[in-house]
């Protein structure tokens, strides 16, 4: 995963109440957040992950806030998807990039349109593996215990994936 990817509010509210957003940084070369998402992610301000990740956005060179100007295209999304998905879907078909995505409908809509979807559970998995996190299945428990809603389905794969079941 060494590319640039566009972010979606999930996956980084996500990372930050696990205290990883260092992960999309290790793993790709840039992490693209729409305005729509960013501002989403940071709100309200007293929370401590909407902290770190407006933390990220202001010091940490490898995020990027990317401005996107009203489009045909994004008005279509707007419908279906919140405004912070459908900048994040529009900037990722316009930038032939994957997007880092949890929500089912806006998943759906994604590979409906032939982006590339990661979720954050395909980037711990990745994170075991380049040896940046040590175990996957502790860091889903306490998603779950932050109220992330995970089929047991997905987490028997994630840790599958990861190595960690017997």
């Amino acid at each position: 995963m060494s590319r640039a990817v566009i972010a979606d509010a999930g996956p980084l509210i996500a990372l930050a109440k696990l205290e990883h957003l260092d992960l999309p940084t290790a793993l790709f070369t840039e992490v693209l957040v729409p305005t729509a998402v960013a501002e989403e992610c940071t709100r309200p301000t007293e929370r401590a992950d909407a902290w770190a990740i407006g933390a990220a956005l202001d010091h940490d060179s490898s995020y990027r806030r990317v401005a996107l100007e009203g489009s045909r295209r994004l008005s279509a999304m707007g419908r279906l998807l919140d405004t912070g998905e459908a900048q994040a879907l529009v900037l990722a078909l316009n930038s032939r990039l994957p997007v880092l995505m949890d929500e089912r409908r806006g998943r759906l809509e994604a590979r409906r349109l032939g982006v590339e979807v990661i979720g954050t559970g395909a980037v711990l998995v990745a994170a075991k593996h380049k040896g940046l996190v040590n175990e996957v299945g502790p860091l889903l428990d306490s998603l779950t215990q932050n109220g992330y809603r995970l089929s047991e389905s997905l987490r028997q794969a994630l840790l599958e994936k990861s190595g960690e079941l017997n």
